[in-house]
């Protein structure tokens, strides 16, 4: 573009509009650079290593969870790491009614952003994070939504890998079927260690509750 025949107001105006760009560029390349450096470190190579096993999380969600989300083992479940990355919707019940509205305006909001383009890339990339975010869209009618749903499942599964330094498992396509139980869908990724004895939870298991016998007639 520098050789282009233009008038001298308008190489002018091309040539600082090229510089400004070659600036970032030169910019962009440095912080790539410091970001690498930052996630070779002992400190953080094999937690984002660990990451980066989902798909559509790169070094820059990986050191966005590494350092924004400080201390995720400080967390109960995975709705407390959703509201601190501002992804928990606003809910509100009625009776017996729950209704989940618009996402709260609190929590990390750079941490938020950079999930919601990491979601977008997961649902790209991996065959059951696209199922499910098709089925969001036809519920909610909203892409937006949808997208918001993803991001939150995609942190709570980021939270779990940076607990237990395991990789991502990818689940399987689900064909039409009866949806499982939560504890079920829970046993699919890694368990969590107990802040107490510091060994590894089980996954959850379903609860049930002994039948209560019935007064003869």
């Amino acid at each position: 573009m520098r050789k282009m025949k233009l008038s001298a107001q308008l190489r002018f105006s091309l040539d600082l509009l090229l510089a400004d760009l070659e600036h970032y560029d030169a910019q962009l390349r440095k912080a790539e650079a410091a970001l690498k450096s930052l996630a070779s470190t002992k400190r953080h190579k094999r937690p984002s290593q660990a990451l980066q096993t989902v798909d559509g999380v790169g070094p820059v969600t990986a050191m966005a969870m590494r350092t924004e989300l400080i201390a995720p083992e400080r967390f109960d479940d995975g709705r407390q790491v959703a509201a601190m990355a501002g992804l928990a919707p606003l809910v509100s019940r009625t009776g017996e009614t729950t209704r989940q509205g618009p996402l709260m305006k609190c929590g990390n909001a750079r941490l938020r952003k950079t999930l919601i383009v990491a979601a977008w890339r997961w649902v790209s990339g991996d065959d059951w994070a696209a199922q499910r975010y098709g089925q969001l869209v036809r519920n909610t009618g909203d892409k937006k939504k949808a997208i918001a749903g993803m991001a939150r499942r995609l942190v709570i599964i980021l939270w779990r890998i940076s607990v237990t330094g395991e990789p991502y498992r990818p689940r399987p396509v689900e064909e039409a079927a009866p949806p499982r139980s939560r504890s079920a869908r829970k046993g699919c990724q890694p368990g969590l260690p107990d802040k107490k004895t510091k060994r590894k939870r089980a996954p959850s298991t379903a609860r049930r509750r002994p039948l209560s016998a019935q007064p003869p007639r």
